[in-house]
């Protein structure tokens, strides 16, 4: 398996890559893409904020506003709590791009004072219909991004990607493996509202010990030998 992904690797496409936001979650991706040669940009409404933080990461990023960020990227990631007609002057120019939304809700939060529904996700899929939405990385914290690719790789962390265009969550699984995740593919859109419920999950987590580094692994296990309880019977799934 690793020879295989050292093949994979060596063969895969460089590409540019940018971010709605300069933020943290901003700063450790696009750092995170352009450690393993992406083309990045990061995106903000300051401009002078976005060059500041692209100063920071190195690694030939450059900085611009948020629509400078929609010309620039193939892949874009989408890190501002809001839908990308409140931040672009239009959301035109995202046509057929993929669009990785990491936004949570804000946190804590109590649930029955906020609707889950509809979640970020789509409602930025409503905002731009024609872009490609995948939601993943937003059950992280930025501390993980910090570990170079080769460590992640050996703690299987997992992330979760669910979107509607089936190439689309390829392409960010892919991308997902070069900055050392293991991807779990979830399907489509309607998953895409579980993961981003999942980022509560483990933001509750995250708070309740105090842990910026907790994280989900999703691993499949040996069979047992023998079943020592019965076979499963017919239920609900």
């Amino acid at each position: 398996r690793a020879i295989v992904l050292e093949l994979a690797l060596k063969t895969r496409s460089i590409m540019d890559i940018s971010t709605f936001g300069s933020g943290n979650m901003a700063r450790v991706i696009g750092g995170a893409f352009a450690s393993v040669g992406h083309r990045v940009m990061i995106g903000s409404r300051d401009p002078e904020k976005a060059s500041s933080v692209a100063n920071e990461i190195g690694l030939n990023t450059i900085g611009g506003s948020n629509d400078d960020a929609a010309d620039f990227g193939e892949v874009i990631i989408h890190t501002v709590r809001a839908k990308p007609s409140v931040f672009l002057a239009s959301t035109s120019k995202l046509r057929q791009k993929i669009i990785v939304d990491v936004n949570n809700r804000d946190f804590p939060r109590k649930l029955d004072e906020e609707p889950l529904f509809p979640s970020l996700i789509r409602q930025s899929q409503e905002d731009a219909p024609d872009a490609r939405f995948v939601k993943c990385f937003n059950t992280l914290a930025m501390e993980v991004f910090h570990h170079e690719a080769e460590i992640l790789r050996t703690f299987g962390v997992s992330v979760f990607v669910a979107g509607a265009d089936e190439n689309a969550r390829q392409t960010v699984s892919t991308l997902a493996r070069e900055i050392g995740f293991e991807p779990i593919d979830l399907g489509g859109p309607e998953n895409a509202d579980i993961v981003e419920i999942q980022g509560d999950f483990i933001r509750t987590a995250i708070f309740g010990h105090q842990n910026p580094l907790l994280t989900s692994q999703i691993r499949e296990i040996p069979a047992p030998s023998k079943l020592r309880f019965g076979k499963r019977r017919p239920g609900t799934y």
